[in-house]
């Protein structure tokens, strides 16, 4: 993790304002969508034995339905 990133809360330089826990949370999302977009069935697989993954997934759907496809940094409000 880069030096930028917060700990415990903390802002994270590269999106400020945001926690450190959201900022892991999209990028495990836009990860989705990426995979989503390669047909990566085997890792998508291994993430749904993740025990936050139906909200994961929620989430990643409306990224998707918004035209996000996991483009680094992307995220739409």
């Amino acid at each position: 993790m880069p030096a930028e990133a917060g700990v415990g809360g903390v802002s994270v330089a590269l999106n400020p304002g945001m926690t450190q826990p959201e900022h892991m949370r999209r990028c495990l999302v836009r990860q989705l969508l990426r995979w989503r977009v390669e047909r990566n069935a085997e890792a998508i697989e291994a993430m749904r034995r993740s025990p936050d993954y139906e909200s994961l997934k929620a989430e990643a759907e409306r990224q998707w339905n918004a035209g996000n496809r996991g483009e680094c940094g992307k995220w739409i409000e």
